[in-house]
């Protein structure tokens, strides 16, 4: 995606694995990202005095509230083929009880797992963070898709396209559409 690129770019909109002092939103080379709940966190910790704002997954033309996907979250599993589920589980246990899932995400600016933490002084001292619990409920976890994330790679790559006027929204989502397709059809 070319994201190597992301400093000489003005307009860019979506930088990933730069420290939070590098992003383009710190160093006001950019006016926009789009980053999960602890990307934000971290830039607002970087740059304090910086006005940010999250913007809510905006509803629909006919009016049907819309979504946004999520992705890397607090989430955690156990594989089907585990040998050691018992053990797992234990540790899924331990890791969401409401004192070591708070210091936990607290420690990379996470958002965490449990209601009861959206009254810590953790949660209500971030306006980041109340901004993600107020989408909370428009979050859609990522598909369980084969061929998922080199679809939304290449989405984000004629996205970023036309959000830098190299295309038009037409030739975009006739582009997108296309390459979208063929990367489903050849993970199935």
């Amino acid at each position: 995606m070319g994201r190597q690129q992301a400093g000489r770019d003005r307009h860019r909109c979506h930088v990933l694995g730069q420290s939070p002092a590098q992003q383009p939103l710190v160093l006001d080379t950019a006016s926009i990202t789009n980053l999960n709940v602890n990307g934000i966190v971290k830039i607002a910790q970087a740059n304090p005095k910086l006005d940010l704002g999250v913007i809510q997954p905006p509803k629909l033309a006919d009016g049907e509230q819309g979504e946004a996907f999520g992705g890397a979250g607090p989430g955690l599993m156990i594989n089907k083929d585990s040998k050691s589920k018992d053990l797992a589980w234990q540790f899924i246990e331990f890791m969401v009880g409401k004192d070591v899932n708070l210091q936990y995400v607290q420690s990379f600016g996470g958002l965490p797992v449990r209601t009861s933490a959206a009254d810590s002084d953790y949660v209500k001292d971030s306006p980041v963070l109340q901004a993600a619990l107020q989408a909370f409920k428009q979050f859609v976890p990522n598909p369980n898709v084969a061929g998922w994330v080199q679809a939304r790679d290449t989405m984000d790559t004629y996205l970023e396209q036309a959000l830098n006027g190299k295309l038009s929204t037409k030739d975009t989502l006739a582009k997108m559409s296309t390459e979208v397709d063929s990367v489903l059809k050849k993970s199935r």
